[in-house]
């Protein structure tokens, strides 16, 4: 818009998180030391381990056979590669609710040197806990 001499711009911007997920409290010794041993723990630190690696074929059976259609497009190297630089490091399980097919997991981990706190959605099909999404925010 204009007035006179003067130009005005406005640029709106809106910062939200993609799962507006709040750790209600800070997970209990007993959550955290169960954690390590859920099965749905075990399947997603697999999915990170064959991502960091670059294991597509393993990649493949961890995800929802749509997702894994993705992993044949020509750009799909590089976008692998900007996903492994931008894995938080130092990764911990603090709490795992598992309800049948479903899981929650909260995560701790690091990354440019800020610690940061991680929720992953976790599904189970065909016997198979897959990730289903992700979402990683400052602590």
């Amino acid at each position: 818009k204009e007035f006179s001499d003067t130009k005005f711009r406005y640029d709106i911007g809106f910062d939200t998180e993609v799962m507006p997920r709040v750790v209600k409290a800070e997970p209990t010794a007993q959550e955290t030391e169960a954690a390590q041993s859920a099965e749905s723990t075990r399947a997603c630190f697999a999915f990170y381990k064959a991502l960091k690696s670059g294991d597509l074929a393993a990649l493949r059976e961890m995800v929802d056979p749509e997702r894994a259609k993705d992993m044949d497009r020509p750009d799909f190297k590089e976008n692998l590669e900007l996903i492994q630089s931008m894995m938080p490091t130092d990764v911990k399980v603090l709490r795992a609710a598992e309800e049948g097919d479903r899981a929650e997991l909260t995560l701790s981990g690091r990354d440019s040197g800020e610690d940061r706190v991680g929720l992953v959605l976790m599904v189970k099909k065909d016997g198979k806990w897959q990730l289903e999404k992700e979402s990683w925010k400052s602590k």
